[in-house]
């Protein structure tokens, strides 16, 4: 089993999840757990990458179910062990390119309980932004528009943040009721 701390990059306060996963998961698999966790919808295109593909010599991989793009992996066969194999080791997930959501996804440690345990959160802390929000600095100021009283759209914006909250805030027992799905 790994288990993995997944960050919203720049998020602050930090939001994120820690997740225990069976190493053999798939990585469209763990989209679906990431998704679940951050209590997102799933109504957009997202990828996984590691390394860093400004570096020529760096071994840069992409993986995602679109497999138009030149050189991008089945995210639907690849198995979590083939990405991350030692403790500290990290891939960047990416969901919306539009809204570009990025997350860290930090193998914090492989543990010796059998690979068979349910997919489950450990911990977590911060309430996810809404989804189709404009990434971290559109959901910041949609955040700072509904504060603004003299907004004449403060309600539309007030009632568009408070869509799917009760998926979105940091709740273990619901988290993991719904991961239960995947289980």
């Amino acid at each position: 089993m790994y288990q993995l701390k997944i960050t919203l990059r720049d998020s602050k306060p930090p939001i994120w999840r820690r997740v225990l996963v069976p190493e053999q998961i798939t990585l469209s698999k763990l989209h679906q757990v990431i998704q679940l966790a951050f209590g997102w919808n799933d109504e957009h295109l997202y990828m996984f990458e590691k390394g860093s593909r400004n570096y020529p010599h760096n071994n840069y991989q992409t993986w995602g179910e679109d497999l138009e793009e030149e050189g991008k992996k089945d995210a639907t066969t690849t198995p979590l062990w083939a990405t991350l194999q030692n403790d500290g080791e990290r891939l960047i997930y990416t969901y919306d390119f539009g809204d570009w959501w990025d997350a860290i996804v930090l193998l914090e440690k492989q543990t010796r309980e059998t690979s068979s345990l349910p997919i489950e959160c450990l911990r977590g802390k911060g309430t996810t932004p809404a989804e189709n929000s404009g990434g971290l600095h559109g959901y910041n100021n949609l955040l700072l528009q509904a504060r603004n009283s003299h907004n004449p759209d403060q309600a539309d914006i007030h009632n568009f943040l408070m869509l799917d909250i009760d998926k979105r805030i940091y709740d273990l027992g619901k988290i993991n009721e719904r991961f239960h799905a995947l289980n």
